[in-house]
């Protein structure tokens, strides 16, 4: 009796012991699977900043291939200016960029250097633990034999339970001698990442220093630009007075081409509803039904919509931010809103779009599928396509010429002409606007970044 007494004391001893372990166990295993998830959370930030890079960095090439084209002149230009501009803003995006990219290297190198010697204490636990098991089950088993043990039991139930037991600490001795390999396998991992990180840190760190050195020169060609320009004050006050001359013309072309569009469709609304109303009230005459009376006439300033047009609104607004740029490569030379003039103090510029420089002979295309509502031609901003996506309208100007036609029904991203080249400047730039109705919006929030 003394005996099974002290058989059940060892097993209840050994199997508390095995217990705490596993639960000890299972913890590190979900500490390395958390390890697995956070480095898996840095890869997609690194892998977004660096798309974003090399984004900007394409714009930059394009920026200078244009800036080559307009330096063929000899003669400084406020396009090349606004170029030279559009070139730092780009750059500097992209030393921010880097430098974002440099810290969050930091905070992954500090998680892996913290992992590392987490990762130390636990093989160091673990292989003090497994030590101390394997001492445990030498004691136990030479004080006791293993089918003693089995048959010494109260009940074939405790029997059965100490079979499984005894089966159950071989498979956890056996995991725990696993995990302690895998955790050092971790270890060294973790060691081999943060090495890495810091070769990829140190690199990045060198392209910034690039590019701040080439921010440098930038800056110190738009100043060039700048006394060059600041003895044409009367040319450039004539080119203002231009330009500002066919945003007018443009702003009021649109504004009654698009108001002509809201009244035709208030009246085939109208119609619309008046055919309606008068099919049902021959069928309630025919029953013997009294027909309820006409509906209002709707308002002049009413938005009017029919299904088609509201379903092709709604996907105009569904894809904001993300609609593709009018031309396949280019930048935004003149973004929307009113601007300071970049040489004369006191002169102010507004833009109802924004204007994107393009490589000479670049095409033009759609942002958004939609019908063509008008083709015509403005001074100062050559060809114009006004096209309709529902209650929204899109404008492209500055065209040389054009491959659609009036009432073409259009895709996205189809090829609608060719971008107007100034050959004195050797530039090339298309302007667009967006409304919505008669609202004018800014294009930059509704294209793709």
């Amino acid at each position: 009796m003394i005996k099974k007494e002290r058989y059940n004391l060892v097993f209840q001893k050994v199997t508390k012991k095995l217990s705490i372990k596993f639960i000890l166990l299972l913890a590190i295993s979900f500490w390395l699977l958390a390890v697995t998830v956070s480095a898996q959370k840095y890869t997609r930030k690194k892998q977004e900043l660096e798309e974003k890079r090399k984004e900007l960095q394409q714009k930059i090439s394009e920026t200078k291939k244009v800036l080559e084209e307009t330096k063929k002149k000899q003669n400084a230009s406020l396009h090349t200016l606004n170029t030279i501009s559009a070139q730092i803003v780009t750059r500097e995006k992209v030393i921010n960029n880097i430098g974002q990219q440099i810290f969050e290297l930091a905070l992954e190198i500090d998680d892996s250097r913290k992992q590392v010697d987490i990762l130390k204490t636990d093989v160091a636990n673990l292989k003090k633990e497994y030590a101390d098991n394997i001492l445990l089950a030498h004691k136990s088993h030479s004080s006791i034999d293993k089918i003693i043990f089995v048959f010494n039991s109260n009940s074939f139930n405790q029997a059965v339970k100490r079979v499984k037991y005894l089966q159950q600490y071989n498979g956890y001795r056996r995991q725990q001698a696993q995990l302690i390999l895998n955790t050092e396998k971790s270890i060294i991992t973790a060691i081999n990442t943060m090495v890495a990180l810091k070769r990829e840190k140190m690199a990045l760190a060198g392209i910034k220093e690039d590019e701040k050195k080439e921010l440098e020169v930038d800056k110190k060609e738009e100043n060039q630009v700048l006394i060059q320009l600041s003895v044409k004050e009367t040319q450039l006050k004539k080119e203002i007075t231009n330009n500002e001359k066919a945003a007018k013309n443009l702003c009021r072309a649109l504004a009654q081409l698009i108001a002509k569009e809201i009244e035709e469709a208030r009246f085939r609304e109208e119609a619309r509803r008046k055919a309606e109303e008068d099919r049902i009230a021959k069928l309630n005459a025919k029953k013997n039904i009294s027909t309820p009376k006409e509906s209002k006439k709707i308002e002049s300033n009413s938005v009017i919509q029919s299904p088609e047009s509201l379903k092709l609104s709604n996907d105009f607004v569904n894809n904001k931010g993300r609609l593709p740029w009018p031309v396949d490569n280019g930048y935004i030379s003149v973004g929307f809103g009113t601007h300071a003039h970049a040489t004369l103090k006191g002169i102010k510029t507004t833009n109802n779009g924004v204007n994107i420089a393009v490589r000479k002979g670049s095409g033009a295309r759609a942002i958004f599928g939609g019908t063509v509502k008008a083709i015509f031609s403005v001074p100062g901003m050559e060809k114009v396509i006004l096209i309709n996506h529902g209650e929204y309208y899109s404008v492209y100007a500055n065209l040389q010429n054009v491959s659609v036609k009036i009432g073409d029904k259009i895709e996205a991203k189809q090829a609608i002409g060719q971008v107007f080249t100034n050959d004195e400047e050797d530039k090339s730039e298309i302007h667009i606007e967006i409304y919505k109705q008669k609202q004018m919006q800014n294009p930059e929030l509704w294209l793709r970044d």
